[in-house]
């Protein structure tokens, strides 16, 4: 494997392990949250004209941009009338919502949701492309997941991004550290603190007080750039430097040779896989995997055999289930999110999906296990457990392989969930599986 790769190669799962567990956190809190406010305001006792027409101007406070003034009078009119002491959580959806109102904490799921108001504390944001207006302060945290990200305002808190480009504009302002996972980040307005980035394409055109960490495949620095602070990042090359920016910090830059300053190599980084440390973690990942699979085998009897001898007869249809699997249960878990009511049925699915990727290169072990014993014992069906222990092994190295072990652990995945539908769903009558024997 070429120089290049050695650091991208150490950041990928730490990438996706963020996005999970940022995405899960999401869900959880509008979880908690959704029970007490649905569409924002301070939730309050049913019964009263007075009461039902404070909920009416709450909705109002989200309405489409073409109607602002009747937005920010139903504000006034509630600040006026005290039935805003404290705003609470608030949740938008819809195509294009644009929010102008106060909120506590703001959730915004749509298609392409702006903020133009005020949010005293959090705000989340989901969609296609979100903006963050310049007219918008928010004081707490920005949270964006999203194809595209647009923040023209001020934050107070922190920024965090996962999408394909985020974008700081000149008006925009964050007060706290910007932490990016994508394919591109812009910086032309004011950052106070450090960066995280990790992506293809950074550009600095604004004000970078306190540096921070980075690793992309280009960094450029534009005229109107001032960087302070230590800027360490690890590229192919050394930074495009306009002669017009402002650098009162440090620029170091990280050879991909190098990884965080320990001058380790390809040739030793490679080494490494057979490090005292990794092979112990590579053998508890392997009895952890195995004791969890064998005591499925010993609790379920047969029903826990049947998604491998399901996907030992038809791989094909087996592989097909578990694609279309894969698409549909995290985009069930959005649609359920975004319509709010639907959140814990959100919740659930996510769940259920995490479960099911786990056991999934279970049953693709246990299967391909089968399938090599069976072949070496001349047809004889092998022990559920020895069929576990040995696809297991197997798989585990074969997911080791550079580039082609993603690509066999994605297609174990897709398999593994497959064998789980079958099991589940009516057999057909032209399906006759093959059964894995139980353990003597």
């Amino acid at each position: 494997m070429g120089k290049r790769e050695s650091i991208a190669r150490r950041y990928p799962h730490t990438a996706l392990r963020t996005s999970v567990i940022g995405l899960l956190g999401i869900v959880l809190i509008a979880f908690v949250s959704a029970p007490a406010h649905t569409l924002g305001g301070q939730e309050q006792d049913p019964g009263t004209q007075e009461q039902e027409a404070g909920t009416q101007q709450v909705a109002e406070q989200i309405q489409p941009a073409e109607q602002p003034q009747q937005v920010e009078e139903a504000e006034v009119e509630m600040a006026e009338e005290g039935e805003l002491e404290r705003p609470g959580a608030v949740h938008i959806t819809g195509e294009k919502p644009v929010f102008r109102g106060l909120a506590n904490d703001l959730f915004a799921w749509a298609w392409m949701p702006e903020v133009a108001g005020t949010v005293e504390d959090n705000t989340f944001m989901g969609g296609q492309h979100v903006k963050v207006q310049s007219t918008a302060t928010i004081g707490g945290d920005l949270f964006i997941f999203a194809q595209t990200g647009t923040v023209a305002g001020q934050v107070s808190g922190d920024v965090y991004c996962f999408c394909q480009e985020l974008i700081i504009t000149a008006d925009g302002r964050v007060g706290g550290r910007v932490e990016s996972r994508s394919e591109i980040l812009t910086i032309s307005g004011d950052v106070e603190g450090p960066i995280d980035f990790s992506g293809g394409i950074l550009t600095i055109d604004g004000t970078l007080r306190r540096g921070g960490a980075v690793h992309t495949g280009v960094l450029e620095i534009g005229p109107g750039a001032s960087v302070g602070g230590l800027l360490e990042y690890g590229a192919p090359r050394e930074a495009s430097v306009d002669p017009e920016a402002e650098i009162t910090g440090e620029l170091r830059h990280i050879p991909p040779a190098v990884i965080q300053g320990a001058g380790i190599d390809d040739e030793e980084e490679d080494a490494g896989w057979f490090s005292l440390s990794t092979v112990l973690w590579k053998l508890w990942h392997f009895g952890s995997s195995f004791l969890v699979g064998a005591l499925l085998l010993a609790l379920g009897g047969s029903a826990a055999r049947t998604p491998a001898s399901r996907i030992s007869s038809r791989p094909a249809l087996g592989l097909g289930f578990g694609f279309v699997i894969s698409i549909v249960l995290p985009v069930g878990a959005v649609i359920f999110m975004v319509l709010v009511v639907g959140i814990p049925l959100a919740v659930l699915t996510l769940l259920v999906f995490l479960v099911a990727l786990y056991l999934a290169r279970l049953v693709a072990a246990q299967a391909l296990g089968a399938l090599i014993l069976r072949r070496l014992r001349g047809g004889e069906e092998p022990c559920a457990y020895a069929a576990l222990a040995v696809g297991l092994v197997v798989f585990f190295v074969l997911v080791a392989i550079p580039y082609l072990g993603f690509l066999l652990w994605l297609a174990a995945i897709y398999l593994g969930l497959g064998g789980i539908f079958m099991a589940l769903r009516p057999l057909a009558p032209e399906e006759t599986p093959v059964e894995v024997a139980p353990a003597a």
